[in-house]
């Protein structure tokens, strides 16, 4: 059995021979040191770049493990909705393949849905307020108004009035009131409800409102056929000659969301 060298005198060995051959042919020693600082060198990048890969893939399965949950839950909630159509067109109509029996229900229950129903009627109840202290309180029978909403240079529904009020609040302001009716030629009649979900704005006029008003606030109510409100605020702005503008419709149109 081959006796056993301890570390230190093969160290030391090692070390005598790379002096020895330094002194005896430095080049060769050169050569070898090179060598040894290149597989260093390579060794050292191997382990980096296996380490910087295996984060790499620990991340990604933590990414693929989290999508698996969604896909998951959403999955769970598919099943959920869907379940109960299924049993319901199943008892409806037996004997029928099961996509035609679905496709029944759905069509039937996206009628019932109210904001699926074409637009018959709307009305539109502006107040409007602006910085005046003008001792107005008055009825104008002939100067009405009108609350458009559009998208672009395109009216998407249309509501206006002959008729109009104002009244100073004691507050150094006066309130314009109107409630303003969509004539029955208004292209919105026909279209479904959720059709509104396409206007980015609401333009507001009051014509016996002085110009260049400095408006305080307002509220616009739409109401459609009857059973369908949505409510929009005015923010304060400089009028532009009588215009008012809402451009934020967020939250006013968020009701057209549900399904």
């Amino acid at each position: 059995m081959a006796e056993h060298v301890p570390y230190a005198d093969r160290l030391k060995a090692e070390t005598d021979a790379i002096i020895r051959l330094w002194k005896e042919r430095r080049w060769l020693a050169i050569a070898a040191l090179g060598i040894l600082v290149l597989y260093s060198a390579y060794s050292t990048c191997g382990w980096i770049w296996g380490a910087a890969k295996i984060q790499g893939l620990q991340s990604e399965n933590r990414e693929l493990q989290r999508d698996k949950q969604q896909l998951q839950s959403q999955l769970n909630g598919v099943n959920i909705a869907v379940a109960p159509l299924i049993e319901r067109a199943g008892k409806e109509f037996p004997g029928e393949e099961i996509n035609k029996s679905l496709k029944k229900i759905v069509d039937r229950l996206e009628k019932q849905n109210p904001l699926m129903q074409p637009i018959a009627s709307a009305s539109a109840t502006v107040d409007l307020r602006i910085k005046s202290s003008d001792g107005v309180n008055a009825h104008f029978m002939d100067q009405g108004g009108y609350a458009v909403f559009g998208n672009g240079n395109t009216a998407l529904l249309e509501t206006a009035s002959h008729e109009s009020w104002g009244r100073q609040t004691g507050k150094g302001e006066v309130q314009y009131h109107g409630t303003f009716a969509m004539p029955a030629n208004c292209p919105a009649v026909g279209k479904p409800i959720q059709f509104l979900k396409q206007a980015g704005y609401i333009q507001t006029e009051f014509f016996a409102m002085p110009t260049n008003s400095v408006v305080l606030g307002g509220e616009v109510a739409l109401v459609i056929n009857g059973n369908v409100r949505l409510n929009f605020t005015i923010p304060e702005q400089q009028s532009n000659e009588r215009r008012v503008f809402n451009r934020n419709l967020g939250i006013g149109l968020k009701a057209l969301s549900s399904e």
